[in-house]
């Protein structure tokens, strides 16, 4: 007596088919959200957070302010995935001289850190225009520094820009924002 297997298994008792349709896709599910995490900056989506570690030093004045006190005030802000990994870090510095109670000059000297591999940190478009500059005598100015963030791999990319603003004082207190401006 020969069976026929195919009358005593319907459709609802084939886990077979099931599994086989089910798990391939479960993994290229995994796989792409691996890389979009691996790649993404959660720093990127917080909004504006005082800095902690905002470090202020005297330093010796720049040509043509011999009269003048300098401070710099720089922090160094790093991006990570959401796994922790550091993807790239920038340290954001303002150079500042004053005279007299007031403030008289200001300088924008931040630089790239450490980036990883698909991530770049450019500068802004009007950092050359901003970067040097005479100010009008001032007890206290607000001062913006900021650089592109941008990640590119095969799965994913994205940009935004990294900003801190900065609030110097003419007796040489600082403070300082991390913000973000999506692009």
């Amino acid at each position: 007596m020969q069976l026929n297997i195919e009358q005593k298994y319907d459709k609802r008792k084939r886990p077979g088919i099931i599994v086989w349709f089910v798990l391939p896709l479960s993994l290229v599910l995994t796989v792409i959200t691996s890389f979009f995490l691996a790649g993404t900056s959660t720093i990127s989506k917080q909004g504006e957070t005082p800095i902690e570690n905002l470090k202020v030093t005297n330093i010796s004045s720049r040509p043509g302010y011999a009269d003048a006190e300098c401070w710099q005030a720089s922090t160094e802000i790093t991006e990570k995935n959401y796994l922790g990994k550091s993807l790239m870090s920038n340290n954001f510095t303002v150079v500042w001289c004053a005279k007299d109670g007031g403030i008289i000059y200001r300088e924008d000297a931040t630089e790239p850190g450490f980036v990883a591999e698909g991530m770049k940190s450019g500068e802004s478009a009007l950092r050359d225009q901003r970067k040097i500059v005479s100010v009008d005598s001032a007890e206290e100015i607000t001062y913006t520094t900021d650089r592109v963030v941008e990640f590119s791999n095969g799965w994913s990319s994205y940009a935004f820009s990294r900003c801190v603003n900065f609030t110097l004082k003419a007796d040489g207190a600082a403070e300082g924002v991390l913000s973000c401006v999506s692009s």
